[in-house]
């Protein structure tokens, strides 16, 4: 569980911060990539922390991506969208 929850914490964060320059969670695996090459963009979130959460847990990055974006977006109302 404690995998699970850092694996998540920081990347949640991240797109969050994204679907607010996009005016929602209408994006997908690549677009999350894109923006974390910028370092600029949220700078305060722990690239090294996401990265690190995807290794632990062992899956693929772009699954990780997209199943953070369909959750978060589900509750989008309650996240002020």
């Amino acid at each position: 569980m404690a995998k699970c929850l850092f694996a998540v914490d920081e990347l949640s964060g991240f797109v969050v911060a994204l679907a607010r320059v996009k005016n929602g969670f209408d994006m997908d695996a690549e677009s999350v990539k894109k923006a974390l090459k910028k370092r600029g963009f949220a700078a305060a979130v722990s690239r090294e922390d996401i990265e690190k959460g995807i290794v632990e847990l062992k899956v693929n990055k772009e699954e990780h991506f997209s199943l953070v974006i369909k959750a978060l977006s589900r509750i989008e109302k309650d996240l002020g969208f």
